[in-house]
């Protein structure tokens, strides 16, 4: 539970756990202790919220120790029966599942590497026999008609 102006009323256990602070710091703190200063993606959501009651994006926060992580935060304005605004926000820490895909990312880019690169004859079928994918040495090679790459894949 916070406020536009970023102040902090109440937190959860899940959150006291991930930023490694008591509810009373996480209230103290505010906002401005949580976030990362620095990561311009911050502005553009605040004004995204302002301007349409809600935002969604990703940005770094820190923990009580210093350490950044990537989180992704949703954020939603309402009111009070004073008319009071207030805002609700659900942080999700991202930064393993970010760092699985990167992992991901540069295993398959390291895979498409090798087989562009390799001196050997790579041809990839489809599940039917039908050619899919073939590197830069079989692209060399005089293929028979009935080993050409299906050009509708």
């Amino acid at each position: 539970m916070t406020a536009p102006d970023g102040r902090i009323f109440a937190s959860n256990l899940a959150a006291c756990e991930m930023f490694g602070m008591t509810e009373k710091e996480i209230c103290s703190v505010g906002r401005i202790g949580l976030v990362d200063p620095s990561d311009e993606r911050i502005p553009q959501l605040l004004k995204e919220r302002e301007k349409t009651g809600k935002a969604f994006g990703e940005f770094r926060m820190k923990k009580k120790n210093g350490s950044l992580f990537l989180c992704e935060v949703s954020s939603k304005i309402f009111r009070d029966k004073q008319g009071n605004k207030y805002t609700s926000v659900i942080i999700r820490d991202i930064s393993e599942r970010k760092k699985i895909l990167d992992e991901r990312q540069n295993a398959l880019s390291l895979a498409e590497h090798l087989i562009n690169t390799a001196n050997v004859l790579f041809v990839q079928l489809d599940n039917s026999g039908r050619v899919v994918k073939i590197n830069r040495i079989a692209e060399e090679i005089q293929l028979l008609p009935e080993f050409a790459p299906d050009t509708n894949c």
